[in-house]
C-alpha cells in the first residue's frame, strides 16, 4: 500500500472517463465559437463549427453515451444556428468549470 494513499478505492464504470473528456472537449469548443462570435471572428466560428459536428460521431459517445448525441442536437444545433444566447446560458449551466467564463 502507498504511504500517501487513502486506503480508498474508486471504481469507474467503463468509458466513463471517455465521456467526461468529450464533454470537456464540447464546453470548450462551445465556449470558443461563443467568443470568436462576440469578437466577429468568422474564421474562428467555422473552425469551431466544424469541431463541434464531430461530436456526435466520436467514438466516446457512439460507444457509451448514444443519447449524447441527440442532446447535441437540442443545445449545439440552435448555437450555430444564431442562438448565442442559449448557448451562454448552457455553457454558464453546464461548463463552468471548463470554461473562462
Amino acid at each position: 500500500m502507498d504511504p500517501d494513499s487513502t486506503g480508498v478505492e474508486v471504481h469507474v464504470a467503463e468509458g466513463d472517463l471517455a465521456v467526461s473528456e468529450v464533454l470537456y472537449w464540447q464546453c470548450g469548443w462551445i465556449d470558443e465559437y461563443l467568443n470568436a462570435a462576440d469578437a466577429g471572428d468568422a474564421t474562428r466560428m467555422e473552425s469551431a463549427e466544424a469541431q463541434l459536428s464531430t461530436f456526435p460521431t466520436l467514438n466516446a459517445i457512439t460507444t457509451y453515451a448514444p443519447e449524447f448525441a441527440e442532446m447535441h442536437q437540442d443545445i449545439v444545433v440552435p448555437i450555430l444556428d444564431g442562438d448565442l444566447d442559449s448557448g451562454r446560458r448552457w455553457l454558464d449551466k453546464s461548463c463552468q468549470n471548463y470554461t473562462n467564463r
